[in-house]
């Protein structure tokens, strides 16, 4: 299945170069890069400080090695120019493979992949979306943990200024 992969791959990048190439006799034309705007991934460690300093919510994108589901989600959902935006805009945003963090798939009993975890700058998860999500009701989802995020922010800072009075 590897091997026949990397040679899908690496057809479709010598199909790439060679179509890409102009005749000697002709002068190439420029190509547009593409400027699709993406999510920016965090690393966890940082990810977490981030949270607590912006006071917005970590989004952990859980994926693992040889998950169809988790490739379907980074090429269908987590690409999609809303989900970008809402991302980018209320979210402090991880990609972690379960490899590398197993204390965390094993604190959040996480057993199925791929799994989005919403989690609060204090530790609180607002929200588990297991398994692929297309754009529309991931985009649902996501507005739902941020406003959540939102309301518990208000609740706290309430608390705070009352027990300062």
């Amino acid at each position: 299945m590897r091997q026949k992969r990397n040679f899908l791959w690496l057809v479709m990048i010598l199909g790439v170069t060679i179509a890409s190439v102009a005749p000697a006799n002709e002068i190439a034309t420029p190509v547009a890069v593409d400027s699709t705007p993406t999510i920016e991934w965090e690393e966890l460690v940082k990810a977490w400080k981030a949270s607590a300093d912006q006071k917005k919510p970590l989004l952990i994108f859980l994926t693992m090695d040889s998950c169809r589901m988790c490739e379907k989600m980074k090429r269908d959902t987590l690409i999609h120019p809303d989900i970008v935006e809402n991302v980018t805009n209320s979210f402090v945003a991880v990609q972690v493979n379960r490899k590398d963090a197993l204390a965390l798939v094993r604190k959040t009993r996480v057993r199925k992949f791929p799994t989005t975890l919403i989690i609060e700058p204090q530790g609180k998860v607002l929200d588990s979306i297991t398994g692929y999500r297309k754009p529309a009701e991931f985009l649902t989802r996501l507005e739902t943990a941020s406003r959540k995020a939102a309301l518990a922010e208000r609740t706290a800072r309430r608390e705070s200024s009352a027990q300062k009075k």
